[in-house]
């Protein structure tokens, strides 16, 4: 792992899936970083923003993140009631 020398840190905005993907990717360079999230929890949308029958629009393989697999009981196409389940587990 190649760490990036910077003598300030990056503001990482929200804890959805695209925060947490940012958090982890600056954490994996060694870039520091401060994340903020306006609500209580990690999930972003998932979490307070969209209707509960939605479901994430490509397969769980290819949405999954690489080193926090999706559990093998989860359908192929999770609901808005798992996806900030699995969106705190990968915020590591």
């Amino acid at each position: 792992m190649t760490s990036i020398a910077t003598s300030e840190k990056i503001a990482v905005i929200g804890a959805g899936p695209v925060g947490i993907s940012a958090a982890r990717a600056l954490k994996k360079k060694g870039i520091a970083y401060d994340q903020f999230e306006a609500g209580s929890g990690v999930g972003g949308n998932w979490r307070h923003g969209v209707y509960h029958t939605a479901h994430i629009i490509s397969s769980r393989k290819t949405t999954e993140y690489p080193d926090f697999p999706m559990p093998d009981h989860y359908p192929d196409f999770p609901n808005a009631a798992g996806v900030p389940k699995l969106n705190s587990r990968g915020r590591r």
